[in-house]
């Protein structure tokens, strides 16, 4: 044989390889990132994001509240509505005791439930005059859904849940209370042109700005892989099966198009959703906000670090986001 010929048919052979192994490479990104599995993180696995010398005192905070909130959540009535692609979204809503103030909906992190992420508040938010409506995102618990979408999609169901509020409690202002994707879900939703007027105000606790920045910090510093060309098949993955792309939704751009007071709240030991996305969104963001840094809190566990401050901020800032919702109201009624 040709010696050229051989030497251009070995390199084509190791072409095809490499691109066969980039193609299985990218497509175990998306299906990691994105499939979902329907299963929850363990108390311990949950438990790993607690950091710093307070560990023990957080963690116990935690356990009381995640007791506190299973034995709610028996009596709890489940709510169901469905999604602008049919998908059957689920929802536990808890009555508070005294005649409400409004309703707060908590919005849950990426592969977590309400149960961990807001555990330790539930009974504070019950307590402050609120019904609490704890959302199962699309994918995850009794919601159905086989793709998590980073807030691409799950936005729409956000906005939904408003309006299915507004219909069994039209005279009541609504707050979301989100955490990690959660956070970045009520942004996403409150930066909607057709967000329904309920809506009075928003806590985002270490949400992302940019699904496709947060893939690519987690493709780079946790899994060590790179972003190029490795990210960019996953997306084109991703826009063919699940009909999204990571590249939608930049909260830096999209963000004044909120209009409700914003409580940004970030952990300085995050390393999975960094505290810089947060710094972005509140620097770029030209309406009313608060900002709130706590140190030595890692993802999603400012509260448990600091429940004193960050508590106190909450309280002042829903007092805030009520008394603004009433003023506007008299005015448009």
């Amino acid at each position: 044989m040709n010696p050229y010929l051989l030497t251009a048919l070995i390199l084509l052979g190791v072409l095809l390889l490499l691109l066969c192994l980039l193609l299985a490479a990218s497509g175990y990104l998306y299906k990691f990132a994105v499939k979902s599995r329907h299963d929850e993180p363990t108390d311990e696995q949950f438990d790993r994001w607690l950091t710093g010398a307070g560990k023990g005192e957080c963690l116990a905070l935690l356990n009381e509240g995640r007791a506190d909130y299973n034995g709610r959540a028996k009596n709890a009535e489940h709510r169901y509505i469905t999604s602008f692609d049919g998908l059957r979204l689920h929802a536990l809503f808890f009555e508070c005791p005294t005649a409400p103030r409004g309703i707060i909906i908590i919005s849950h992190g990426y592969r977590s439930a309400a149960r961990h992420d807001f555990a330790p508040v539930l009974k504070k938010y019950l307590g402050l005059g609120f019904h609490v409506l704890a959302v199962d995102h699309r994918g995850h618990g009794k919601s159905e859904g086989e793709d998590i979408c980073f807030g691409v999609k799950e936005r729409y169901d956000m906005r939904d849940w408003l309006k299915s509020l507004e219909e069994s409690h039209p005279h009541l202002p609504v707050l979301i209370s989100g955490i990690s994707m959660g956070a970045t879900i009520a942004l996403m939703t409150a930066a909607l042109p057709d967000v329904p007027q309920n809506l009075a105000g928003v806590s985002a606790d270490c949400g992302y700005s940019h699904p496709r920045k947060e893939v690519c910090h987690v493709l780079k510093s946790n899994m060590k892989l790179p972003v190029f060309p490795l990210y960019h098949i996953a997306d084109l993955i991703c826009r063919a099966r699940s009909g999204f792309s990571f590249n939608e939704c930049d909260l830096v751009k999209e963000i004044n198009g909120i209009t409700v007071p914003v409580l940004f709240i970030h952990g300085l030991a995050d390393d999975f959703v960094p505290p810089c996305h947060t710094e972005w969104m509140h620097e770029a963001f030209e309406g009313k906000k608060e900002l709130i840094l706590v140190e030595n809190a890692g993802h999603g566990v400012a509260y448990l670090e600091d429940p004193k401050r960050v508590s106190t901020v909450l309280e002042g800032f829903f007092d805030d986001c009520l008394e603004g919702w009433s003023t506007k109201s008299r005015k448009n009624g």
